[in-house]
C-alpha cells in the first residue's frame, strides 16, 4: 500500500498551532544567531581597528623620536665640522689666508654667510675686522666700565667682582651679550657642551660678531680643564634657548658653563672637577637653586642633549652641594 500524503485533514488544530508556534520560535532563534554573529563580526573588527590604530601610533612616536635623535647628532656633527674650518683658518694666522679659507667654505655651502664676504672685507681695507684673534677692543661700547681682572693663579675659584677668578682663569669678553642679569635674580647654572671643536674656536665662535653663531656662555671649559670667562656674570649669555614653563629657567637668570665636548666622547676628570669647582663658588656667590643639564630644561623635549649621556650629571650635582 503506498503512502498517503499528510494533509491539513490528517493534523488536528491544536498540533497545527504547536507546529506554527515551533517553526515562530526556530525563525526567532534563527534571527538572533544571525544578529549575534553580525554583533562578533562587528565587536572583532572594532578591536582589531583599536589594535592596529595603537600600533601605528607607536609607530609614528617611534619613528618621530628616531628622526628628532637623528637630527640632533646631525647637528652635532654639523657644528663639529664647522668648529674644524674656523680652527683650521686661524692656523693660518694672518686675514688675508683667513679669508681665503672662510669664504672658500661659504661658497661650498658649507659654512653660513655672505659669499665673498672676507675678500670684500680685504679691498674695502677692514683687513682688521677678520677674526684671526679676538680683539677686546673691538666692542668697547658693550663693556664700558667694566675692569677686566688680571689672570689669577690661586689654587682655588671664587667670584669677585661679577668674574670668576683663580686657576689661572682666563678673560675673552664676548659681544654676544646683553646687559641686565641681577645679581639677586640668578636662580640656575645651565650645563653645556660645544658639541666639537677646539677650546679656542669655539671660544673664537661665541665671542666674535663675525661668525653667524650668536649663542654665547659665562664659562668655558677645556678638556685639560683650563677655564675661559667669556660673559660677565652681571650680563646675559644667549645660551638657554626655549625653555621649561615650569623651572622658568631663562638666559635672564642663570648661568651657562660649557664644556668643550663633541657629546660622544667621555669627559676628562679635568673637565669634570674644575666644573665643580667653579658651580660651587657660584653657589656661595649667587641664591642659585638649580643646577641642569640644558637637554633638561629645552623645550621641546629632544630639542637639545646637551651635554649628552656620557655626562655623570647625577654624580656631578651631587659633589656641587
Amino acid at each position: 500500500m503506498k503512502d498517503q500524503p499528510i494533509t491539513n485533514n490528517d493534523i488536528d488544530s491544536n498540533d497545527l498551532q504547536k507546529i506554527k508556534l515551533q517553526n515562530e520560535i526556530d525563525l526567532q532563534r534563527l534571527d538572533l544567531k544571525l544578529k549575534e554573529k553580525e554583533l562578533t563580526k562587528k565587536t572583532t573588527f572594532s578591536s582589531t581597528f583599536v589594535t592596529i590604530l595603537v600600533a601605528v601610533i607607536g609607530l609614528i612616536g617611534a619613528a618621530f623620536s628616531s628622526s628628532l635623535q637623528r637630527k640632533n647628532e646631525l647637528e652635532i656633527e654639523e657644528k663639529k665640522f664647522q668648529y674644524g674650518i674656523y680652527a683650521k683658518a686661524f692656523e693660518s694666522g694672518d686675514s688675508v689666508n683667513v679669508a681665503k679659507i672662510l669664504d672658500f667654505y661659504i661658497k661650498a655651502g658649507l659654512l653660513p654667510g655672505e659669499k665673498g664676504k672676507y675678500a670684500k672685507l680685504i679691498k674695502e681695507g677692514k683687513g682688521d675686522e677678520i677674526p684671526t684673534t679676538y680683539n677686546t677692543t673691538k666692542y668697547p661700547d658693550i663693556y664700558k666700565g667694566v675692569t677686566v681682572p688680571t689672570v689669577n693663579k690661586a689654587t682655588h675659584f671664587l667670584v669677585n667682582n661679577n668674574f670668576l677668578e683663580g686657576m689661572g682663569t682666563t678673560y675673552n669678553l664676548s659681544a654676544k651679550v646683553r646687559q641686565g642679569l641681577n645679581k639677586d635674580t640668578v636662580k640656575a647654572i645651565v650645563l653645556h657642551y660645544t658639541g666639537g671643536g677646539s677650546f679656542a674656536s669655539a671660544a673664537n665662535i661665541m665671542t666674535d660678531t663675525a661668525f653667524a653663531v650668536t649663542a654665547s656662555t659665562h664659562i668655558l671649559i677645556d678638556k685639560t680643564g683650563k677655564v675661559v670667562q667669556l660673559v660677565p656674570f652681571n650680563y646675559v649669555a644667549f645660551h638657554t634657548g626655549m625653555s621649561d614653563a615650569t623651572l622658568k629657567i631663562t638666559n635672564g637668570n642663570s648661568i651657562g658653563v660649557m664644556f668643550v665636548n663633541d657629546g660622544k666622547e667621555k669627559y676628562t676628570d679635568a673637565q669634570i672637577n674644575a666644573g665643580i669647582e667653579i658651580c660651587q663658588a657660584l653657589l656661595k656667590a649667587y641664591p642659585i637653586k638649580y643646577i641642569v643639564a640644558h637637554s633638561e630644561i629645552a623645550r621641546p623635549v629632544g630639542r637639545k642633549t646637551d651635554p649628552g649621556p656620557l655626562f655623570p650629571i647625577d654624580k656631578f650635582k651631587a659633589l656641587v652641594k
